[in-house]
């Protein structure tokens, strides 16, 4: 493997650089800059960016000065890096992970059918099985507890 080269100064002048300097595309280089990888600011319509700050903000807060940066061991990080995403890749094309819209769509569709179920059950329960109208109370209540419950779970777990 190629050994990336120290950059005379801790400095990338401009989004070409970064990816460069982190033998990455432009693209990912932009996409890091939307997750937010810090930047010194922007000249014109080029971004600065200090590589420290980007290697601690990329590789945790353990990152050293850039001229001592050892380039194989970061390039053995990036690699890493880059396994765990074809892995992730590879199982979402088998069909082992899907996407988190797909997953809140499905979630959504799937509740609506438990909380028409969970509606339409105390009705069922009087017409077809004749329970008295105290057993049906109860089944109200019992129903309301149950889709408060689910609701509350729900909100907790997606964090509002």
């Amino acid at each position: 493997m190629t050994e990336r080269p120290i950059p005379p100064t801790r400095f990338a002048e401009s989004r070409r650089e970064l990816a460069a300097w982190f033998q990455v595309s432009v693209q990912t280089a932009d996409n890091w800059v939307a997750s937010g990888c810090p930047s010194l600011g922007t000249t014109g319509n080029r971004r600065r960016f200090d590589i420290l700050a980007v290697c601690k903000w990329r590789y945790g807060g353990s990152a050293s000065d850039p001229e001592t940066l050892n380039a194989r061991d970061e390039a053995a990080k990036l690699s890493r890096a880059r396994r765990a995403e074809i892995e992730l890749r590879t199982a979402a094309r088998a069909g082992e992970l899907i996407e988190a819209e797909v997953f809140r769509s499905e979630l959504a569709s799937a509740l609506k059918t438990v909380a028409a179920t969970v509606e339409d059950l105390p009705d069922r329960l009087e017409r077809k099985a004749g329970l008295p109208t105290r057993y049906i109370d109860e089944v109200y209540r019992v129903c309301d507890e149950l889709r408060e419950d689910l609701y509350r779970r729900l909100t907790e777990g997606t964090n509002g």
